[in-house]
């Protein structure tokens, strides 16, 4: 038997309570019961006091967008098939398909129900005689082996209380490796994998789980959980992050299960670490910055890092969408399509920077444009990205994509060095950074001001948004607000590289 409690993602905090109005008791439907195996606590809070949960946030709503318009495109492999209106009054949804069932019908959206447990089959495909395949639809590029055969054992579960005889059950999810030519093929950008075998050894985790979290559900007063254990994610979590408290532990530099297992230990605090806890290297800055009250700095190091550094510096960051559909020829799903890029170049040590931007306008595909922008950037000195990673690879695929423009974008990549690499190297620590080597952590600790509190768009994801938006925007007051909005969230994220620099420069020149 698979263990229940099992590496899990994001916890969800769409607060779905499903209700059996004849009862009168919660039902848990597949997301319930992964919250369950996450944290109990957080799944009892969820149906007995929900509007103590934050809500659904836009990331979230835009991921759930993601999936759907990739089950749409599922739907069109089987033509024949009668898709439920997902919106409809339960007991009328699974009055329709018990009907279309009994006809043989290939369902989407079909509505189940067995022991207080409730899904919403994405495929339900008649085969045989008197069977059926069942078909998750997953906005994936491959099959996430401790989370999705658990999702399809959930629904057989339910379909085989139902009476439903199961021959195989499959995942279907996007081909990372098609490319889009001229009209979508669904046929090549979808693939699917028969995982009945999988699926079939969390059979009985989700019968012996489903009770237990059923009792937990009914339960008068939330579960105590052990945190890191029971509760998987607690940082993550909605309930149990905000019963930390204070304690700055949890920000022990990539010692998520270091830290928790300290805490059970009844320590709280990083700086009052004993000499005797074991520690990696930037951990033990860490504590040392914290314990000084100021940052550390590994002087010989970090001089020999920006000595290294040719002039012009050019302060490269870019912006891009990435659906799971792909929208242009030539990408693949979940490609990262650059639509804008910020660039502060500094000629000399010492000078004030110059600011060029690109901001694509919404219409077809924003490389072209982009890639003729780019070409604005000095043909010398080091190109700077934070965390460049990011940055080589969207060059990497804007070569690929117009060979024409390889030579320089490739000499660009030539010349590419991160801002990152002081931070994460530990060669400068700075207690506010609370254990981060995020830009969006080092910036308001160095400079003692968080810029992008007052920005509308303040996180990649909801630059992405913006544009999606400005893709679809309908009046010209609402391109020109997303327009400023996108320009002023990229351009701070270059303007903070400089910044980033400039507090480097001075500290080694004490």
């Amino acid at each position: 038997m698979k263990d229940a409690i099992r590496p899990v993602g994001e916890h969800s905090t769409r607060r779905l309570i499903h209700l059996d109005m004849t009862r009168d008791r919660a039902s848990l439907n597949k997301s319930d019961f992964n919250n369950g195996l996450a944290c109990p606590r957080c799944l009892w809070f969820q149906f007995n006091e929900a509007e103590s949960l934050p809500e659904q946030t836009n990331e979230e709503r835009f991921r759930l967008e993601e999936g759907k318009c990739v089950g749409q495109w599922a739907k069109r492999l089987y033509p024949d098939g009668v898709d439920l209106d997902e919106d409809a009054e339960w007991n009328a949804a699974i009055r329709e398909t018990q009907n279309l069932v009994k006809d043989r019908k290939t369902l989407f959206e079909g509505a189940f129900e067995h022991g207080r447990a409730i899904c919403r089959t994405d495929i339900l495909l008649p085969v045989g005689r008197g069977k059926w395949d069942l078909i998750e639809v997953k906005g994936t590029t491959s099959v996430k082996a401790d989370e999705h055969p658990l999702d399809v054992a959930f629904q057989q579960h339910i379909l085989q209380g139902c009476g439903l005889k199961i021959r195989k059950t499959h995942l279907m999810h996007l081909n990372g490796e098609y490319t889009r030519k001229g009209e979508i093929d669904p046929g090549q950008m979808l693939m699917m994998k028969d995982i009945t075998a999988e699926a079939s050894e969390w059979l009985p985790v989700v019968r012996e789980q489903l009770p237990r979290l059923l009792a937990i559900v009914d339960g008068r007063r939330p579960p105590s959980v052990e945190l890191g254990k029971d509760c998987q994610d607690p940082l993550g979590c909605p309930v149990c992050s905000k019963e930390l408290g204070e304690q700055d532990l949890i920000q022990l530099y990539r010692g998520k299960a270091k830290a928790w297992e300290l805490l059970l230990d009844g320590h709280q605090w990083i700086a009052e670490l004993p000499e005797d806890v074991t520690l990696t290297i930037p951990q033990q800055v860490q504590r040392q910055a914290l314990r000084d009250g100021e940052p550390y700095v590994a002087q010989e190091e970090l001089e020999e890092w920006l000595a290294g550094l040719r002039y012009p510096l050019h302060m490269l960051d870019f912006e891009t969408i990435f659906p799971a559909v792909p929208m242009f020829d030539g990408t693949c799903p979940y490609q990262q399509v650059p639509f804008q890029f910020s660039l502060h170049t500094i000629p000399k040590k010492g000078a004030n920077a110059i600011h060029v931007e690109f901001l694509a306008d919404g219409a077809g595909d924003p490389r072209p444009a982009l890639v003729k922008a780019l070409k604005k950037i000095g043909s010398k000195g080091t190109v700077l990205a934070f965390n460049a990673t990011f940055e080589r690879k969207i060059i990497e695929g804007l070569a690929e994509a117009f060979p024409k423009d390889a030579p320089w974008l490739k000499g660009i990549l030539d010349r590419m060095d991160d801002l990152i690499i002081p931070f994460r190297k530990f060669w400068y620590h700075h207690p506010g950074q609370h254990g981060s080597c995020s830009q969006k952590a080092i910036l308001p600790a160095m400079m003692g001001v968080d810029a992008y509190a007052q920005l509308a768009v303040s996180q990649g994801m909801q630059a992405s948004q913006a544009f999606y938006e400005l893709m679809s925007a309908k009046t010209a007051a609402q391109r020109k607000r997303i327009q400023k909005e996108l320009l002023a969230y990229c351009k701070q994220d270059t303007k903070g590289m400089v910044d980033i620099l400039n507090g480097l420069n001075q500290t080694v020149a004490g």
